[in-house]
């Protein structure tokens, strides 16, 4: 596990083949078999991926698509994946999630913030974040509702 200061966090090329790697733990491809696209359905979500960590608007995306990808995709289409594929993103997010359950860890830590919204209704987020070797963090688990015994009961027990 890397820590948050150490460069190749932010390596792209890593967090594309990290994205490969949990893509074929999901058979993502099987799912998009019978769908005709220009290109891989794999590609367009790879795409989406760089314009979230980077935290890219649409007509950037298609800029990082052409430059660590090799293939320009326009943002159109870039925008109508996120709109009719978001539960793609869900699903990865998910399987992530299951990878970092299974880590060792050496103790587990749950906080919550509590804020309001426009119409000053209270909402509390709530967040598992376990801790390896003193220094890596990682969250395993977060909810927003309002008691924490509904939070407790959704935490993974995998791992150390």
């Amino acid at each position: 596990m890397l820590c948050r200061w150490d460069v190749e966090a932010y390596d792209i090329g890593f967090l594309l083949a990290s994205l490969d790697y949990v893509l074929d733990l999901m058979g993502f491809d099987s799912r998009f078999d019978k769908c005709r696209f220009g290109r891989p359905a794999r590609l367009y979500l790879k795409a989406l991926v760089l314009e979230g960590v980077c935290k890219a608007s649409l007509r950037y995306a298609e800029s990082l698509s052409k430059t660590h990808l090799g293939v320009r995709i326009p943002k159109s289409i870039l925008h109508y994946w996120e709109i009719r594929h978001g539960d793609v993103v869900v699903e990865v997010l998910k399987a992530l999630s299951r990878l970092l359950t299974q880590m060792d860890y050496d103790y587990s830590v749950v906080d919550s913030t509590k804020f309001t919204d426009w119409l000053k209704n209270l909402h509390e987020l709530f967040i598992d974040v376990r801790v390896r070797g003193g220094e890596t963090l990682f969250p395993v688990h977060a909810q927003l509702t309002s008691s924490e015994v509904e939070f407790v009961k959704g935490i993974p027990e995998d791992g150390g």
